[in-house]
């Protein structure tokens, strides 16, 4: 039995948005782990800032459980000449989500990231691998939802870097996207629906153990 993750669309209004209209933020909330192949998303990132020079890239998350991966990942950002790049370390999601205008996830393996549930809460595109349960995400599962963002291949960082591309060059496909994937989180992944699936399956099962 699949009981997916849920997540309140509430604590996502309100969001505090970027002061720099001008500039295009690019953000991938993650920890910097090599299952997360962060040197995939660095690859990717170089590429549009090659093309698109008012970007700015957000890694957002912890960097303390691998140290020799996070200083690997410092130096390639340092040898890509990526000046653009922000490695915020732990921080309150809330305080970012609603200033990016992508959101971006290169992992090589994954269940259903709720890092995506939260942005699509947050009503944003995303550029995600195909893994665990992303595509059915941004895709849907028969539903009337929409599109959400793009789905490419792992370790694919130019296929991953000319969907960013498309989305920085299209403000009416991030919009559309982002309420795409806010209806569909709104609907199918509520956390009142998450909490209840995982009561009835304690009730049922809760005295043989």
């Amino acid at each position: 039995q699949i009981i997916p993750n849920g997540i309140d669309v509430n604590n996502f209004s309100d969001l505090p948005e970027k002061e720099e209209k001008d500039c295009i933020c690019i953000g991938a909330i993650v920890r910097v782990v090599p299952i997360k192949d962060i040197k995939t998303m660095l690859l990717a990132f170089k590429h549009v800032a090659t093309e698109i020079t008012n970007t700015k890239f957000f890694i957002m998350g912890p960097a303390e459980e691998d140290k020799e991966y996070a200083e690997e990942c410092y130096k390639m950002a340092k040898d890509l000449q990526l000046n653009n790049i922000i490695f915020t370390g732990a921080v309150d999601i809330m305080e970012y989500i609603g200033k990016m205008d992508v959101l971006v996830l290169t992992s090589i393996s994954e269940g259903q990231p709720l890092t995506v549930l939260e942005g699509m809460a947050a009503k944003k595109p995303h550029v995600c691998t195909n893994v665990g349960d992303c595509k059915d995400l941004l895709y849907g599962m028969n539903d009337v939802y929409g599109q959400a963002g793009y789905i490419d291949y792992v370790l694919n960082y130019k296929g991953i870097a000319e969907k960013i591309i498309k989305l920085c060059k299209d403000p009416d496909l991030r919009k559309e996207f982002g309420y795409n994937g806010f209806n569909r989180v709104s609907n199918l992944y509520k956390k009142e629906t998450f909490i209840a699936g995982y009561k009835e399956l304690y009730n049922k099962y809760g005295s043989d153990y």
